[in-house]
């Protein structure tokens, strides 16, 4: 477990040029040493504990002062306000905005809209919330502001900082951001793949376009594994964010995983998954079509478990180290 004084250190420093961290994280670490150690003589009854909090909670909001060594103004709507604006906004959009997506895909899908209309108006619904979110979150932190005396203005909005209040620092990341990079480009070639095959797959002698994949699973196990995709592509970039394997993370990977891989794997057993008017053409140009559901249901079946078993073989729920 990270100590308070790591905390508020990494609380200012995480947002500083590479080149300042160094210097501010030691000025920090021998101010409030020095001045929990000054706490302590001058109160014989705190103990380290409570002296090195003490100290921290002396110390300016972590944000505020991050901006001051940085030189950057905290001018968006005053400085008196601007943390306690970023901390509100921050929570309103993070809950908001993943639900209304959700309750469109569901909407759009139920009312039998196609996939580009589906993505089109998720997205666009999406957007213009999150604008109406950040309007009204800063009209309102505008007239608290200015019909506030400045010492009240963090008291009204409910968010004056405390040291309680600091996140663990991270531990060394196990996932690289190429790796993420990686995986979010992988996901969304599959959701193109997934999305252009309807379109673009198999002519024969000129004729009609013959999608790879049967045109009736868009009735709802293509939109389904759309947005099981997308949902990984979220769950990517919280787990690189993480920076290590948890029993949450391992547990929403397995999920996410299985939601994906049960309905390909069964779809191809069955017989299901590739488009029946394909099957002369495969068998033709390609071979016997059975064998390439075999060949899907096998590879998707030892990926997937290699993927579920790395990721609980690497859960590691004790604290971290700092970066």
């Amino acid at each position: 477990m990270a100590t308070l004084t790591e905390k508020y250190v990494h609380a200012v420093t995480r947002s500083l040029p590479e080149d300042q961290r160094d210097d501010v994280a030691d000025e920090l670490r021998a101010t409030i040493a020095d001045r929990a150690d000054s706490l302590r003589h001058e109160d014989g009854q705190l103990d380290q504990e409570q002296a090195e909090y003490a100290a921290v909670a002396e110390l300016d909001d972590p944000i505020r002062l991050s901006a001051r060594y940085a030189g950057r103004p905290l001018h968006l709507i005053g400085p008196a306000v601007y943390p306690s604006y970023v901390r509100l906004l921050k929570a309103i959009l993070l809950a908001v905005l993943p639900v209304i997506a959700v309750v469109t895909v569901v909407v759009q899908v139920l009312d039998g809209d196609n996939v580009g209309a589906v993505v089109g108006h998720t997205a666009w619904t999406t957007f213009t919330v999150g604008v109406q979110i950040v309007f009204w979150v800063t009209l309102v932190c505008i007239l608290v502001e200015r019909g506030s005396a400045p010492e009240d203005v963090t008291k009204n909005l409910g968010a004056d900082w405390s040291p309680d209040d600091l996140p663990e620092p991270p531990r060394a990341t196990q996932f690289p951001l190429g790796e993420l990079i990686a995986s979010v480009v992988f996901l969304l070639v599959a959701i193109a793949f997934l999305v252009g095959q309807h379109f673009w797959t198999w002519h024969e002698d000129g004729s009609e376009a013959l999608p790879m994949l049967d045109p009736d699973l868009w009735t709802f196990w293509l939109p389904f594994l759309i947005a099981v995709a997308i949902a990984m592509i979220g769950f990517e970039i919280i787990k690189w964010r993480t920076g290590h394997w948890t029993s949450g993370l391992a547990i929403a990977n397995t999920v996410l995983g299985l939601l994906f891989a049960a309905p390909v794997v069964w779809l191809a057993a069955t017989d299901r998954l590739l488009n029946p008017a394909l099957l002369p053409v495969i068998d033709e140009h390609v071979g016997d079509p059975g064998h390439i559901n075999t060949v899907i249901v096998i590879a998707t079946v030892a990926i997937t478990l290699w993927d579920l078993v790395d990721s609980w073989r690497k859960v590691d729920d004790t604290p971290g180290e700092l970066n």
